[in-house]
């Protein structure tokens, strides 16, 4: 009989267990706070990049700034690769994570990342390009994009991040070397 009892109450245990864990795991671990936002670029003559931290509220920046695409710009004439590192300590000790994109031709990460992450993000803050459910077919037009104290919305990345402060390094190749550089902290959300 006691044997009994106990072993309802441990499978009732491990069911709302399951289902607490279930339960937050349906919504983001964590949060960010960006500290800085780095850009620059070797050619203004095609591109011009001017990309920073803006406060937004307590505890909030977003980004803002431009993009400058001063001439049309072919589908291969730029590749953009993306690369992430982490530092747990807080130091300058950066350890490569395998989260990266691999170089890759422009209309390529337009219609992949840039659809699936940033453009949901841009939508409220900005006149960046916003593709709906059509594919990006180049040429990338002359046109002069505006961030205005833009957040990047995080439904669609992993739900659970280690907290540390993470590196994402933004690189491209071709008629413009551009690089921009985000140092963003992590942390776990307190239920």
């Amino acid at each position: 009989m006691i044997s009994r009892i106990l072993c309802t109450a441990f499978v009732l245990c491990a069911c709302i267990s399951t289902t607490i864990l279930c339960i937050n795991f349906k919504e983001q671990q964590w949060y960010y706070v960006i500290s800085t936002v780095f850009s620059n670029v070797s050619n203004n003559d095609y591109i011009d990049i001017d990309l920073k931290t803006a406060h937004i509220s307590r505890n909030v920046y977003g980004i803002s700034g431009f993009i400058d695409v001063k001439r049309d710009i072919p589908d291969d004439a730029i590749t953009i690769e993306i690369q992430m590192s982490r530092s747990v300590s807080g130091s300058n000790n950066y350890v490569v994570l395998p989260f990266k994109y691999k170089e890759n031709i422009l209309y390529c990460w337009l219609n992949n990342m840039y659809r699936d992450i940033l453009m949901p993000s841009f939508g409220n803050c900005s006149n960046a390009l916003q593709l709906g459910n059509r594919e990006f077919k180049g040429p990338l037009v002359k046109k002069k994009f505006e961030f205005n104290k833009c957040l990047v919305n995080v439904d669609t990345l992993p739900k659970y991040l280690i907290p540390a402060i993470y590196k994402i390094e933004f690189k491209s190749n071709g008629l413009a070397k551009i690089y921009v550089q985000l140092i963003v902290r992590v942390y776990n959300k307190v239920f």
